[in-house]
């Protein structure tokens, strides 16, 4: 699925969306763990002066989506096992917090979304459509975070966020199948069904369950492409 390129000629704010458009070309596969980004490409690609895109880069190298390399320019890091671990354990405390605070804050509008955003996403998994459908377990876990209302676990979760979703969707999944499909909807209601109980033990109990059993897969998977580069790519 190609990326979309945005319309920027009337947007102020420019290089949260170059932030956006290069977060989408390591998603999606399209830029792969250590290809180096041109800045005069994807400048000249979204029709905007090199200036917006050097700043969404600077601030990517600082949330650690790029990685700057002197003399080389900018690259797409090339994350260690043991970052992937860190991730998956810091993921784990975050949203088991998140959806204790989430089930004695959270809104009714807001379980909608979250019982929307599963419908969503099972819809792109019997598609076939794995981006979509990683894009809405994305957001997902966005709305949860948000929905505990609590302003610097939301700060936290931005800082961390590209590493867990935007970075690791580009080991490309094992083909969707309707199984796999039932079980997303089946592990995401699990979750909204624990923050609507009103019991916050359950809520975190099942949201850190949930994590752990996320993690665990991408870091299998990532374990095994790396003794396996074939493993889970394309052919071009």
């Amino acid at each position: 699925m190609a990326v979309p390129i945005p319309d920027l000629t009337l947007n102020r704010a420019l290089h949260r969306d170059v932030e956006e458009y290069v977060i989408g070309l390591i998603g999606s596969g399209q830029v792969q763990p250590g290809d180096r980004l041109n800045e005069a490409e994807i400048a000249r690609r979204l029709g905007i002066s090199r200036t917006p895109v050097r700043e969404a880069f600077t601030r990517l190298i600082k949330d650690g989506v790029l990685e700057h390399i002197p003399r080389r320019g900018v690259f797409v890091p090339k994350p260690s096992q043991k970052s992937l671990e860190e991730v998956a354990s810091l993921r784990v405390v975050i949203e088991g917090f998140a959806a204790r605070e989430a089930c004695q804050r959270i809104r009714p509008e807001e379980i909608e979304r979250l019982r929307r955003i599963v419908a969503e996403g099972a819809e792109a998994g019997r598609r076939g459509e794995w981006l979509a459908m990683e894009e809405k377990n994305a957001e997902f876990h966005d709305v949860l975070v948000s929905s505990a209302h609590h302003d610097l676990l939301r700060r936290v979760w931005q800082i961390l966020t590209p590493m867990t979703w935007k970075l690791v969707p580009g080991l490309r999944p094992d083909p969707i199948s309707l199984p796999r499909v039932e079980d997303f909807v089946a592990r995401h209601q699990e979750v909204i069904d624990a923050i609507a109980s009103g019991d916050p033990d359950r809520a975190q109990r099942v949201a850190e369950s949930h994590v752990k059993k996320a993690t665990a897969y991408m870091l299998e998977k990532s374990s095994r492409e790396r003794s396996d580069p074939r493993e889970g790519r394309e052919e071009q």
